[in-house]
């Protein structure tokens, strides 16, 4: 499935899901854990395992998707931190462990560790991915630009869209 926000989210979303042969489906209302927490809901009440990726990782490496999906099939969950202290990805198998409301402010840097205890205390197993570089702020935005000038990855939007910025200034 693919998760878009806000419900009536751009119309090229319904296309890329329809190409992509998968549902698309609105996240509703809610904080980001209670959003994420009913997508992984409704995938593992389905019979599914869920991986959940937030969209400021356009340059995210297909490998590490195909890793945590593998991950699912030997643990509980799969999470890939991020350098700023959250994760890029979360993912789970079986069940939807309790991770989701936190005491942390989404987007601050114990996200990470507080969603790690949390997992521990469930006693749920959890395989860690590789760390990657989200895109929240300028510095990260400028980061993105210079791994993509390196060439590796299509992302031919997103290209257009940084080469239209002015990240010097």
């Amino acid at each position: 499935m693919l998760a878009a926000c806000p419900d009536g989210a751009a119309p090229e979303l319904a296309a890329i899901a329809a190409a992509a042969s998968v549902d698309l489906v609105w996240q509703g209302e809610g904080s980001l854990g209670s959003r994420m927490q009913r997508l992984i809901q409704r995938s593992v009440a389905a019979g599914q395992a869920a991986i959940v990726l937030g969209a400021d990782t356009p340059d995210l490496p297909l490998p590490y998707v195909a890793a945590a999906a593998a991950a699912l099939g030997r643990a509980g969950a799969v999470i890939g931190p991020s350098s700023d202290g959250g994760y890029y990805l979360i993912g789970a198998a079986g069940v939807c462990p309790p991770v989701f409301e936190l005491d942390a402010e989404w987007g601050s840097r114990e996200v990470l560790q507080e969603t790690l205890v949390r997992l521990r205390r469930a006693r749920v197993c959890v395989t860690a991915l590789p760390a990657w570089r989200d895109v929240d702020d300028a510095e990260g935005l400028a980061q993105l630009s210079s791994r993509m000038a390196g060439g590796g990855c299509a992302l031919t939007a997103t290209r257009r869209v940084l080469a239209g910025l002015d990240l010097a200034g």
